[in-house]
């Protein structure tokens, strides 16, 4: 970790199956989109340990750190890093509100008795996990309906035969509007006022409402800051890449190594 590091990205990968934990972390300097380091174990005690070989200048010198949900890493930040201000991704944002409405969808599409809607629930279900504006509205012929209907259509047909799904739908689309208007105002007004009304609204985007409001105050430096994680989950998709080619590694060393060797960060002598 550079003097210059004042925005850093941190995550988390599976991997090598011969360390402690059974994920290993990796931070990177946003502004130079370049890997600073690996660390074998991404539990609590090993990253605190790691981060305090660093000077308190440095460490004192990052500005923002954008990472998930994972409340160890927000421990360790307060901690190690007083002066930086934790940045929530916004794709781990998306992906909860994402997540607890399909888990709605299931479990309403499984307490029909009408099982042509359920058929119909299960086989387009991608087209209601979609941002509505974003729905195709060109008609065309579908065998499940027997006549031609867009797939805004299609959403609007299920949003009209199920009220406790129409409710769950429009609380996910009004965040992910809010996340892509980058009004954290609104944002805000939604989770508060959902969470009051609570009628209709699925205990799994209850659930998810509870966390955006537990995080509220990270989730706003992310609508202030425009960081993203997306940095760190490209090279994760890299790492996962590596391990495919590579079948696999048991040796933790020689897997940082072939990393950081791809990221261009060592030379292959090294």
């Amino acid at each position: 970790m550079g003097e210059s590091s004042e925005t850093m990205c941190i995550d988390e990968f599976k991997s090598v199956k011969n360390i402690d934990g059974a994920m290993s972390f990796v931070f990177a300097d946003y502004q130079t989109k370049n890997i600073i380091d690996i660390v074998e174990d991404r539990r609590l005690n090993s990253l605190t340990e790691y981060f305090s070989r660093f000077s308190l200048e440095a460490r004192n010198n990052v500005k923002y750190i954008c990472m998930d949900m994972y409340s160890p890493y927000i421990s360790l930040v307060k901690s190690i890093f007083p002066k930086s201000e934790i940045v929530l991704d916004k794709f781990h944002i998306v992906n909860l509100v994402n997540r607890a409405f399909n888990q709605t969808r299931i479990s309403i599409m499984n307490s029909l008795k009408d099982d042509s809607l359920k058929r119909k629930l299960k086989l387009f279900w991608k087209l209601l996990q979609k941002y509505y504006p974003d729905l195709c509205q060109e008609p065309y012929y579908c065998q499940s309906f027997k006549y031609k209907l867009s797939s805004k259509e299609k959403v609007d047909y299920f949003l009209e035969k199920s009220p406790e799904l129409d409710i769950n739908f429009n609380i996910y689309q009004d965040i992910i509007q809010s996340i892509r208007h980058n009004s954290f105002k609104r944002f805000e007004n939604i989770v508060k006022k959902n969470l009051a009304k609570k009628e209709k609204v699925s205990k799994q985007m209850l659930t998810a409402l509870k966390t955006l409001k537990k995080y509220m105050k990270y989730i706003e430096n992310m609508f202030k800051s425009n960081i993203t994680n997306g940095l760190i989950e490209g090279l994760n998709n890299k790492i996962k890449s590596i391990k495919r080619t590579a079948f696999g590694y048991s040796n933790f060393s020689n897997f940082k190594k072939c990393i950081l060797i791809q990221a261009g960060i060592l030379s292959i002598s090294a």
